[in-house]
């Protein structure tokens, strides 16, 4: 499979390949997992990147902290990456590009993805439009002269919480690219543009990769510290405060008491929770089918099962911001507990069981 797969590029039209992420949950994954997601082979190659959680919150002494405080540890956002191991990346500052159409159909072109903020205020399928000026991201992958269009990935609040791949009209989306002025945030300028490296059919599995990932999640270890050894281009700012592994399900608790206190909740660390058991349980079974770990004691099993309680937490959370019954919180606490003590023994298993 080669990197043009799937390219459509002619007088009129440009569309690159992009497929559902194999790992969902905030967009700075997502869209550029959107664009690897199209070569299967890559699938656990690209989960062992995600095996580790982390959190630089203290959720109960800043409850006002940013509600993406739950996330995966990879040593730097993939469009960050230096030496990046999936893509050719180049960073632009949004105020020093002449053209943004210009820009768009040359990178397009040319096979590069377009990754890259807007204001949502002047984007029709947000919540914020017309109401709010709020920062959001997306993906552009295409473009259609005839309609006067680009091929977006994105979230279309109005009719799901998913990722789309949508129309819109390039106006309108310039403009509210353009408006990014309103807002004043200094990383909002930042536009990347990504192809897929010419040897990404022949990025090979580490298992020893998966070994360390699964220790550092075990024991709760310090993974920046390992980047840090690695790579200049590490996330070190939250080196010093971060809680990492298993101990993020005591972060959670945590966050579910300042909840029962403050009364209110959000979905989103549970939605990463849940996420992070797909990886566990699909990085699992990519392994076994290239009998790279072995399942004598039901491993599998054990995955499959942490991540459907997982999905229940999610629900719990769900019902409670519906119901305001403060006993599924009490329910949620206990349940959490039991699922922290399951994957410990799952993720023992895990690495006792790899081949290396």
């Amino acid at each position: 499979m080669g990197t043009d797969i799937g390219v459509i590029n002619n007088n009129t039209k440009v569309r690159l390949p992009i497929a559902e992420p194999i790992i969902d949950g905030y967009k700075h994954h997502s869209l550029p997992l959107s664009i690897l997601s199209a070569y299967p082979h890559l699938k656990p190659v690209i989960y062992t990147d995600y095996i580790q959680l982390y959190t630089i919150y203290d959720v109960l002494s800043n409850p006002n902290c940013d509600r993406h405080w739950l996330d995966f540890c990879i040593h730097n956002y993939i469009t960050e990456m230096n030496p990046n191991p999936f893509f050719n990346t180049e960073i632009f500052d949004l105020r020093n590009i002449e053209s943004i159409s210009d820009f768009i159909e040359s990178s397009l072109r040319n096979n590069y993805y377009i990754y890259i903020f807007y204001n949502g205020y002047y984007r029709e399928t947000t919540t914020n439009y017309k109401k709010q000026h709020v920062p959001n991201n997306m993906l552009i992958y295409g473009l259609d002269n005839e309609e006067d269009c680009y091929d977006v990935y994105d979230i279309n609040y109005m009719n799901s919480t998913k990722l789309e791949m949508m129309k819109a009209d390039k106006q309108a989306l310039i403009e509210s690219i353009v408006r990014l002025t309103e807002i004043k945030m200094e990383w909002l300028y930042r536009v990347a543009i990504l192809k897929p490296i010419a040897n990404l059919d022949h990025q090979v599995l580490d298992v020893g990769k998966v070994h360390q990932g699964l220790n550092d999640y075990l024991y709760s270890k310090n993974t920046f510290e390992r980047f840090a050894r690695m790579s200049s281009s590490a996330v070190m700012s939250v080196q010093k405060n971060a809680r990492f592994g298993l101990e993020v399900y005591d972060v959670v608790d945590e966050y579910v008491q300042r909840s029962s206190i403050r009364n209110n909740v959000s979905m989103l660390p549970f939605l990463i929770l849940w996420e992070h058991k797909k990886v566990l349980k699909n990085l699992f079974v990519e392994l076994f089918a290239l009998e790279k770990v072995s399942d004598s004691s039901g491993l599998q099993t054990q995955i499959e099962n942490i991540e459907k309680e997982s999905q229940a937490l999610r629900n719990l959370i769900l019902k409670y911001s519906a119901t305001g019954n403060r006993t599924i919180l009490h329910n949620l606490r206990t349940n959490l507990e039991k699922m922290k003590l399951k994957e410990a023994e799952f993720i023992e298993g895990f690495m006792n069981s790899l081949l290396i």
